[in-house]
């Protein structure tokens, strides 16, 4: 039963009957059809004979209606899942709140979400209401319920906390100020590796690697494409470094980053080297 017009894939008014409730009353459906939902990480469900009744608030799944389209259902810690009773694959979940379950998932044809709808699946009621406000307290959104905002549920009091809020309002520890500086061009050169990166590059690299002049603040950047590349990377920059001038190289590098030993490159070379601040990317910059 839905009280949405709106979701429907297939309707006709054309139905007969009325739907009784626990205190007596009845109500005449306006209509039957077809809804499709849409569950996150599964194949999309068709509901049939969903009864549409504007007077509802809420949208309400029979459970005996999906046992009697051959489906088993199984409860457990809170959750609720659906499986084809024929090879046991899973077509639907829930999970409880507020003594009911909530079904997992949105309805195709569903209008006027700004959540997207992995969130609009997994999210309780309460929740997504508080994300799709811009995380508005929980006060607040309990005082526009009772100024009659249509569609807010009812807010209780115990809440599950908001992950993002609390990430939010984390505050990193500030740097101590540095007091060693370079003097001169290329006395003192950051070195740095960051990836990977959740989206590659045009190029399909995954991975950046950096060398900062600490006195003139040049900076130069090679993308990679595998992190294993890293160590021949930096022996290019090296390189390239101590054709410009031979001078104090200091190292800041990303722990277990080179595997080799650098001592005999850098004795080579006539440069010396010094790992630094091996977890705080920060104190390169």
């Amino acid at each position: 039963m839905t009280h949405r017009k709106d979701l429907f894939e297939e309707f006709t008014d054309n139905v007969d009957g009325a739907v009784y409730f626990a205190d007596q009353s009845k109500i005449k459906p306006s209509g039957l059809g077809t809804i499709r939902l849409k569950l996150p990480g599964l194949p999309d469900f068709l509901l049939h004979h969903v009864l549409y009744l504007p007077q509802l608030k809420r949208n309400f799944l029979s459970l005996v209606h999906i046992h009697q389209q051959g489906h088993s259902i199984h409860m457990f810690d809170g959750k609720l899942e659906v499986r084809k009773a024929s090879d046991h694959s899973l077509v639907m979940r829930g999970i409880e709140e507020e003594r009911l379950f909530k079904l997992q998932g949105t309805s195709a044809r569903a209008q006027h979400f700004s959540y997207n709808s992995h969130y609009e699946g997994t999210l309780p009621s309460s929740l997504l209401w508080h994300a799709r406000f811009g995380h508005l307290n929980y006060d607040s959104l309990r005082l526009l319920k009772k100024n009659g905002v249509a569609s807010l549920p009812t807010i209780p009091r115990k809440l599950k906390q908001c992950d993002t809020c609390i990430l939010g309002k984390h505050s990193k520890q500030s740097f101590h100020d540095s007091h060693s500086r370079a003097h001169r061009k290329l006395e003192l050169i950051h070195s740095d590796l960051c990836g990977p990166m959740l989206i590659p590059s045009a190029n399909g690299n995954k991975y950046m690697m950096t060398f900062i002049d600490d006195y003139t603040r040049m900076c130069w950047v090679y993308l990679l494409k595998n992190k294993s590349d890293a160590f021949q990377t930096f022996i290019h920059g090296l390189k390239m470094m101590h054709n410009l001038i031979l001078a104090l190289f200091a190292l800041i590098m990303e722990k277990n980053i080179l595997q080799m030993n650098l001592k005999t490159i850098f004795a080579n070379m006539g440069s010396n080297n010094k790992q630094l601040c091996l977890i705080i990317p920060n104190r390169m910059v």
